[in-house]
Formats: C-alpha cells, structure tokens, sequence
C-alpha cells in the first residue's frame, strides 16, 4: 500500500489510484483515507508551497519532489481536493451535474463543473 502511494507520488498521480483496491485489507483502505485527510488538513495551512519549498520539505527515496513544471501549488486548492476524496468515499459528493458536464475538482476558486 505505501508502495502504491510512493508509486504515485513519484510519477505525479498520472494515472488512477484505486482507493479500494482489491488486495488492500479495510485497515488499509482505513490508513489510505486518513493520510489523504491529514495531508489536506496540514496544507490547508501551509498557503502556497513554491517549487523550492516543496523540493525541500518533501523527498522520496532521496528525489526531491518535482512540482511537474509548476512555480507554485496552493495548499488550500489541494486541501479541497483531499476533502473531495473523503466525500466521494463517503458518497457525499454534491448532486450529478446536468447531462454532459462533470465536476472538476482541485482548481482555484473551488469546484466547478465543466
């Protein structure tokens, strides 16, 4: 399981994280949901992390970590997106948006349909 955050962390989430994955017991799914939730609640205070902060606060396997080009990410904007996660587990996100649009999450200003 650690692996498979590890895995996504390093390749920038460039492809689906199951968070029911099958050969995770529930005390994992349980320890996946509560770091995502830690995680938000610690960068909903940090206001905008810059490259260079976050190549120094944050270093996997000896790599610092690599925004993926970006100068800066907002903590508040990535906080939301870890609360979205908890909502979508816990089927609490909002109603199904009018036919052809679909909610975008993890963007400035909130979520918003598109």
């Amino acid at each position: 399981m650690l692996d498979d955050l590890r895995t996504h962390v390093q390749v920038g989430s460039s492809f689906a994280f199951p968070l029911d994955a099958d050969e995770w017991d529930d005390g994992q799914r349980d320890f996946v949901r509560s770091i995502i939730a830690e995680a938000g609640r610690r960068l909903r205070g940090y206001g905008i992390v810059t490259s260079a902060q976050a190549a120094q606060r944050y270093v996997i396997d000896g790599e610092p970590y690599f925004l993926r080009g970006h100068e800066h990410v907002n903590g508040e904007v990535v906080a939301d997106l870890a609360e979205a996660i908890e909502c979508l587990i816990q089927d609490q996100l909002p109603p199904v948006p009018v036919t052809d649009r679909h909610w975008f999450f993890g963007v400035e200003g909130g979520p918003r349909t598109l």
